[in-house]
């Protein structure tokens, strides 16, 4: 008889209905998992029954185990900050897409591939399995590589509340200013160009000027490649902007202009 002793009850009545859903019988022995090993034979059902343990460890202790290293190691206690890094992380989890710029990092594919071969053993054998202390005591190498996935996340997250922040300042600055210039088109090329109503350039000096009230979200670039500054340095009440304008760059532009963003497909010259 294989016996799989999990302790939680929301764990075991997930991996309850895995079994059901594939059809392996088991019986219930107070917080064990039982299974007759003569339903479970042939390699064929071994290898199934290691799938819907793994399975079960990625449902039930993936997120427990970000919760409590997210408490523990990093002191996050905060449950809406906590959440937003968890979303993160699952992000990077679940993507097989997206290159960590940490080679020691863990995907999904890495977790299935270490708790599937730590596992085997106990499922070719027979041998009785507590999974809580399963992961506890042999997926060292799973926790490790997972922080690198956390630290990753929580960088993601303060780039995302700088951005927020970012993004909210110059909305209020915008909506609080009086407008340098009404209308303002947008040229991105090369260089970026900026026309008034009449289509006018609009001096560069005077973007300089109006630029320097305001905090420096693109100070890395040029100021005559800048976009997003002396936009919102000439407060204007409409921008305008070719369809062919960078997708990222339209985002943000749409989130900091909202309704005064426009978009056209004529030619500015």
């Amino acid at each position: 008889m294989l016996e799989i002793m999990i302790e939680s009850v929301s764990t075991r009545r997930y991996f309850k209905q895995l079994l059901h859903n594939s059809g392996v019988p088991y019986e219930i022995n107070e917080d064990c998992v039982c299974i007759d090993e003569t339903n479970c034979r042939s390699q064929e059902d071994k290898n199934r029954l290691t799938t819907l343990l793994m399975n079960t460890t990625i449902a039930s202790y993936f997120p427990e185990l970000c919760e409590t290293m997210l408490k523990e190691l990093y002191h996050i206690h905060h449950d809406p900050e906590r959440a937003s890094i968890i979303a993160i992380i699952k992000r990077f989890f679940y993507s097989t897409d997206i290159v960590s710029t940490k080679a020691s990092s863990l995907t999904i594919l890495d977790w299935q591939r270490i708790v599937n071969h730590a596992l085997t053993p106990f499922v070719k054998n027979g041998q009785r399995i507590g999974l809580e202390a399963f992961l506890l005591f042999r997926l060292k190498e799973v926790k490790e590589r997972l922080i690198y996935v956390i630290e990753e996340a929580i960088d993601e997250h303060h780039l995302e509340m700088d951005y927020q922040q970012m993004v909210n300042t110059y909305r209020c600055y915008i909506k609080e200013t009086e407008p340098k210039v009404a209308t303002v088109h947008v040229e991105v090329g090369e260089t970026v160009t900026f026309y008034n109503k009449s289509m006018h350039k609009v001096p560069l000096r005077d973007i300089y000027l109006w630029s320097r009230a305001i905090p420096i979200s693109d100070k890395e670039l040029p100021i005559n490649q800048r976009v997003i500054t002396p936009l919102v340095g000439m407060a204007p009440l409409e921008v305008i902007v070719d369809k062919t304008c960078d997708d990222s760059l339209y985002h943000t532009l749409q989130l900091i202009f909202e309704e005064r963003l426009k978009t056209s497909t004529k030619s500015w010259t």
